[in-house]
């Protein structure tokens, strides 16, 4: 468990682009006064199960990709299928890092699907467990295209995925380093992508 710490830190530390861990204001909602208390949904209750699709899309280039700098990179589909990604989640708001044992953590590996080139995929489904409540959560992402240990964290050339999508008042801060993923009456499911409008994937 503590190798796994190790390696969350790590990867938080580079999706932050820096030396420390930061929390990213995601939009002007989260800068106003919250609502009161018995304006906001309930928490709690029956436990749930959280759903993450991931699919890296290739362009005719390889899949594009944002980098640290600002530029983007394309990352060929035979480097990333059949390389293996890490997972683990904690309450919504809270650093991985900062929680001492996530709640769930796994492993898993990219699927290709198509021969490669323009419109083929690369794709990663995680389900946790029933045990997330109504109420947020983060899923914190990253694939280990270098091959290198995944205990090690994040190194040159692997991507980690992270979500700055404005969230509601009522929920708390993006961390920038992870998705967020709301539980309400039912399991919540979230599909990424590299082509989203908003970014979500970072090649260090």
């Amino acid at each position: 468990m503590k190798l796994f710490k190790l390696l969350v830190i790590s990867m938080i530390a580079l999706a932050a682009c820096g030396n420390t861990t930061t929390t990213v204001d995601a939009g002007p909602d989260l800068v106003t006064p919250p609502p009161p208390p018995d304006m906001c949904p309930p928490v709690g209750g029956a436990p749930w199960k959280l759903h993450l699709h991931v699919k890296l899309m290739d362009d005719g280039k390889g899949v594009a990709l944002g980098t640290q700098n600002g530029s983007v990179v394309h990352v060929a589909a035979s480097d990333i299928a059949g390389k293996g990604y890490v997972w683990a989640t904690a309450p919504g708001g809270a650093q991985i890092a900062n929680v001492g044992t996530p709640m769930e953590f796994g492993f898993g590996t990219m699927t290709q699907t198509g021969a490669g080139g323009a419109g083929s995929s690369l794709t990663a489904d995680i389900d946790t467990t029933a045990i997330y409540p109504d109420g947020p959560w983060e899923m914190a992402f990253f694939i280990s295209i270098t091959g290198g240990n995944p205990m090690n964290g994040p190194q040159q050339g692997d991507i980690a995925g992270f979500s700055i999508d404005p969230v509601g008042a009522c929920e708390p801060k993006v961390t920038g380093v992870s998705f967020r993923m709301s539980v309400r009456d039912a399991d919540a499911s979230l599909s990424v992508s590299n082509t989203d409008p908003s970014p979500h994937f970072i090649r260090f």
